[in-house]
């Protein structure tokens, strides 16, 4: 019974963690394709590989007055980068021409006209730094809901879309007024104004990495875990049981530093040391022996960095050893099962190693490697009490939803 139990919580809440990790891997590859005609994606160059250059640029004859034309963009995407142990997932936004479709006519094909088409360029990247400023205080300040954790609702719908398209807005008016005010570039001293001015702007423009690894996230965090689990029995229960090994797997409910735990095992041992009597029949010496526990514990952060999570807990549950192999039952002789269980306390330390994180709004995901070592007090039905020490290796992941 106690078995099933454990089994069916298992199965309920697996989907809505696999849900929660699905969650924290978000959209990413989107292009806006805002002021730039269809042209091959292989040809577009970032303006993070470098000033422009004539080759960036076909030649191309066009009657006067134009004499050149400059296609550009922004392309939105999802980075990723780590440091230390956090894996970043962060909207980036990429400013590119288009090699392709942009072009100079063969008589000024010099340097002031490239002076022009990269002040042009520059300008385009400042507008692409703001959007992305404006992007990054959207998300810390939405707000979100269970629902988007757990039920995979949309988090932050065409908000980037359209912050992008209201700064390349702005990005071709500015190109437009530079096309008109420095007749495309032949006016130099007008272009000398310009240039000056947007390089200022430039360096101004913010355009820093996230590196505060002091992530708060809010207050709940959901979370499984699974691994290996034993039990060593001591006093006089040990001359009738021998120690278990087996599964153990649990679930996780963090608020703030509060953290509560729902953890069981299912294991075995080695063979029944003393017969048995029980009420009506008799469990042999020398028969398999298996067993396990459900438990319920309480716990309190002590110590958390980046790395390391230290958690005394104490709580109550239900241990119980069972006889796998049909006895004599004159009660019930189909049964297949039977066992014996108790009331159960325990108090004990979790530490865990956070190898893993994954930051990607809405939501943190933390992978550790968590030692749990406790001692448990149970009073068998049939058995003297037992006090026993526990040892468990797991894998932890928790979700957290991440604070504004």
């Amino acid at each position: 019974m106690k078995r099933k139990t454990l089994l069916f919580l298992f199965a309920i809440i697996l989907p809505f963690m696999a849900k929660a990790q699905d969650n924290s891997l978000q959209r990413s590859g989107d292009i806006f394709d805002l002021n730039r005609n269809t042209t091959m994606e292989s040809s577009i160059k970032y303006w993070s590989d470098g000033a422009l250059s004539l080759d960036d640029f076909s030649s191309r004859r066009n009657e006067f007055p134009k004499i050149l034309e400059f296609k550009y963009g922004i392309m939105w995407d999802n980075d990723r980068f780590k440091i230390k142990n956090t894996v970043f997932v962060a909207p980036v936004l990429r400013c590119y021409m288009d090699p392709y479709s942009s072009w100079i006519h063969p008589d000024y094909r010099n340097d002031v006209t490239l002076r022009y088409m990269q002040t042009a360029f520059d300008y385009v990247e400042i507008c692409s730094r703001r959007a992305k400023a404006e992007i990054d205080r959207k998300i810390n300040d939405q707000v979100f809901s269970m629902d988007v954790l757990l039920i995979g609702q949309p988090y932050f719908a065409d908000v980037p879309r359209n912050i992008v398209r209201f700064h390349m807005g702005i990005a071709d008016n500015f190109i437009s007024i530079l096309n008109d005010e420095t007749d495309q570039g032949r006016d130099t001293v007008a272009l000398r104004y310009y240039s000056d001015r947007v390089a200022k702007e430039l360096s101004e423009a913010d355009d820093k990495e996230p590196v505060d690894l002091r992530i708060k996230p809010a207050g709940f965090g959901l979370g499984m875990h699974v691994g290996i689990s034993s039990e060593f029995y001591t006093g006089p229960v040990s001359t009738y049981l021998t120690p278990i090994v087996g599964l153990g797997f649990g679930f996780d409910f963090v608020f703030s530093k509060i953290n509560v735990y729902t953890t069981g095992m299912l294991g075995r041992g080695g063979r029944y040391k003393k017969d048995i009597e029980l009420d009506d029949y008799m469990w042999y010496a020398g028969k398999k022996q298996t067993g396990g526990n459900l438990e319920l514990s309480l716990g309190y952060t002590a110590h958390e960095s980046l790395w390391w999570k230290l958690v005394p807990f104490a709580g109550i549950g239900v241990g119980f050893t069972d006889y796998p192999e049909n006895p004599s039952n004159p009660v019930n002789p189909d049964k297949k099962t039977d066992e014996i269980s108790g009331f159960r306390f325990q108090a004990g330390l979790n530490v865990d190693y956070k190898f893993y994180r994954l930051l990607s709004p809405p939501s943190l995901g933390e992978f550790s490697l968590r030692s749990r070592l406790f001692v448990a007090h149970t009073d068998f039905k049939y058995l003297p009490a037992a006090w026993t020490l526990n040892f468990s290796l797991y894998i932890d992941f928790t979700n957290w939803l991440l604070k504004k």
